[in-house]
């Protein structure tokens, strides 16, 4: 076949996965509680309610350059740019209502995912089919389908792991140092400043030290160059290398029990979301959707399905990378992030699922890699069992947790006292979505 026709159906490809992704995000967005944007509904809190998200954060920082949340920039460097700049332009072309423009805005941003992971598989080496399976294996995942319903900085900066793992797929990067690696490493440090070990990392396995080094330095100073223009338009920003927001209450020396817990939801419910339960936050001023103790599987027989899929899959994945058709510098970059990302949540963080967005780029490049060993053909198999059973489990849990997130909205709004029908105290949660009939977890 032609170049040019191969190409073409790349990019009819692409733009059909972009498409399916926007729309899925759009329609998704409109089940989506606007009181999940503020911070209390009479006086119940709503911040923190849909998995530990600050939504009314980035609401905010979205839609109002002089509000105080920019201060978020001590941790995430260029997020008031990333986040109030694309809101802006769409009220701006089309006219419409701040929770619009965010909605329009989060489905722009599932489409360039979506058509960014299809290029890195198709740059791995993957076919037009296997890039398109696979990138429907990550939008049908329960990370896709729950973070890009709402607009949370965590899905931008998986768009920048995406860009790096691209980036380390791609012949200039071995040239030296140019500004394609630069940009790319600046993308990772600028929306989350933990993510930059990514950028690093693809820095290190494609160039010579000294080079990496300028990269990396290069990379700083755009980002600090970037944070100075955006100090003069967003008052409230903080300079992301004098302090950071974080609280040290976030941070924990884990348990064996947590490990695990953590583990689980990094390595199985960023792909198959269990059933969650709701649980009061600290001080019992609102509740909290959690899946963070949540055992694999729990969310009926297809969950079941998929689950056994996925752990299948991976273990594919795993032996592919220990097959040379595999790129040496690809499968590093996959070991070492996904372990350094283990490291940072073994100690931070309360909800795992919160940061699933990071891991879902990772995970599905690494079962990927199946494909590129002999077991491609039970790996293709596999793949397509993920997207029908996942795809369908993971949409249902997200209708039976929008649907509560609805029903405690209506309480909030009618004054019910959320501590009427729930015990306060985080040890005696209330099961929920669809297979929450079946007893507790």
């Amino acid at each position: 076949m032609p170049k040019q026709v191969k190409r073409a159906w790349d990019i009819a490809a692409a733009l059909l996965l972009a498409s399916l992704s926007a729309g899925s995000s759009w329609t998704r967005s409109q089940a989506i509680d606007p009181a999940l944007l503020s911070y209390h509904v009479e006086k119940t809190r709503m911040s923190d309610l849909w998995f530990d998200a600050d939504l009314p954060k980035v609401f905010q920082m979205s839609t109002d350059r002089r509000a105080a949340q920019h201060g978020a920039t001590a941790s995430h460097p260029l997020a008031s740019l990333a986040l109030h700049a694309p809101v802006t332009l769409v009220r701006a072309v089309t006219g419409s209502p701040s929770e619009t423009a965010m909605q329009v805005s989060t489905a722009g941003l599932a489409a360039l995912w979506a058509g960014l992971l299809y290029s890195v598989l198709r740059r791995l080496g993957l076919t037009l089919f296997d890039a398109t399976l696979f990138t429907l294996v990550g939008l049908t995942s329960a990370a896709a389908v729950f973070w890009f319903a709402v607009s949370e900085l965590f899905a931008i900066g998986s768009l920048t792991i995406l860009m790096a793992l691209w980036g380390i797929t791609a012949p200039e990067q071995r040239a030296g140092p140019a500004l394609v690696p630069v940009l790319l490493s600046a993308a990772t440090l600028g929306i989350t400043v933990t993510n930059w070990s990514v950028g690093l990392l693809c820095t290190l396995l494609t160039h010579r030290l000294k080079e990496a080094v300028g990269v990396s330095l290069a990379a700083v100073g755009l980002v600090c160059g970037a944070w100075g223009v955006q100090a003069a338009i967003y008052p409230h920003s903080r300079f992301f290398l004098g302090g950071h927001e974080t609280s040290m209450e976030a941070v924990r020396i884990p348990q064996p029990a947590e490990a695990a817990h953590v583990l689980t939801s990094l390595v199985g419910h960023t792909l198959v979301m269990p059933d969650f339960v709701t649980t009061f936050q600290a001080g019992c001023v609102g509740q909290l959707l959690s899946v963070q103790e949540a055992p694999l599987g729990s969310g009926g027989g297809l969950g079941l399905l998929a689950v056994a899929a996925w752990s299948l899959l991976l273990a594919g994945g795993i032996y592919g990378m220990s097959r040379p058709r595999a790129p040496r510098t690809f499968r590093l970059l996959l070991g070492l992030a996904l372990a350094l990302q283990l490291g940072v949540h073994l100690f931070f963080g309360y909800e795992t699922f919160l940061y699933s967005m990071h891991f879902l780029p990772l995970l599905v490049a690494t079962v990927a890699l199946g494909l590129l060993s002999p077991l491609a053909r039970a790996t293709r198999a596999l793949a397509v069992l993920l997207v029908v059973c996942g795809g369908i489990h993971n949409f249902a849990q997200f209708d039976a947790a929008a649907a509560k997130v609805r029903r405690l909205a209506d309480d909030a709004r009618r004054g019910v006292d959320p501590t009427m029908n729930l015990e306060c105290a985080l040890s005696q949660p209330e099961l929920d979505g669809p297979t929450a009939a079946a007893g507790p977890l």
